[in-house]
């Protein structure tokens, strides 16, 4: 019986099927084509542009090391690969196949082979699943864009100064979340400043989907801070005399 190893991968969107639900498709490929599925390498929340996966390095290795394996299978190219170069995801495809290696697709039944059918339709789906990456970072940073023109966070960490200013759907503020140093969180109330919770650590607040989040200069303590490192550095000190000041 001719022994397949297979790959899975789910990328950091997490908008792909599971990996157990490709798994299971791979396993049943095989049996359908009387294959022995030795083992499936994985990778989970790594986007496909990146070649240094861990899970995909030693399906390369055994793909070409291994004597024993006929055939290697996964669900589609672009659980193998989104390259930013075609030609990189040739060239994976390329090193199997030189190796004595069949690979195959189940999701359409196709087989990478040295046709010239093959390759020209390899170039274009692996073309395709780059521009794929390629236009969803246009279409995130004019997002992004979007929310910092209407004075809106973009996400991300809060840079110190600042806390979240929580408004609802008519623009009004509900709520100030406040980080403190120890890792938990104050919940403030916007027009009295008075706490209303006190949230532990490894507790963080959420949003509603109708609500939105814009920035606000938090305590005074730490306004005054920040603006004191600016005050220093535009006067020349040192970075490491303005960090000392601060411990």
């Amino acid at each position: 019986m001719i022994k397949a190893i297979g790959y899975v991968r789910r990328s950091s969107d997490r908008q792909e099927e599971s990996l157990d639900q490709q798994r299971a498709k791979l396993e049943a490929f095989a049996n359908q084509h009387g294959w022995q599925l030795e083992c499936v390498y994985s990778d989970d929340a790594i986007s496909g542009s990146d070649l240094s996966r861990p899970g995909l390095e030693q399906l390369m290795r055994d793909a070409t090391d291994r004597e024993d394996i006929g055939v290697v299978l996964a669900w589609d190219r672009n659980r193998i690969a989104r390259p930013k170069d075609a030609v990189d995801g040739l060239l994976l495809e390329r090193q199997i196949i030189q190796a004595g290696k069949r690979i195959f697709y189940a999701a359409t039944g196709q087989e990478a082979d040295r046709s010239f059918a093959s390759g020209l339709i390899s170039y274009v789906e692996h073309f395709q699943n780059g521009d794929y990456l390629r236009k969803l970072s246009r279409d995130t940073a004019r997002g992004l864009i979007s929310r910092a023109e209407r004075g809106l966070w973009a996400g991300g960490p809060i840079p110190f100064g600042y806390d979240r200013l929580i408004l609802d759907d008519r623009g009004k503020p509900r709520l100030i979340v406040r980080d403190q140093y120890d890792g938990t969180q104050v919940l403030i109330d916007p027009v009295s400043g008075d706490v209303t919770e006190h949230l532990p650590k490894g507790r963080r607040h959420k949003k509603q989907d109708h609500e939105v989040c814009t920035l606000t200069p938090s305590e005074p303590a730490r306004v005054r801070a920040v603006q004191r490192i600016f005050a220093d550095c535009a006067a020349g000190k040192p970075i490491r005399q303005i960090r000392d000041r601060l411990e």
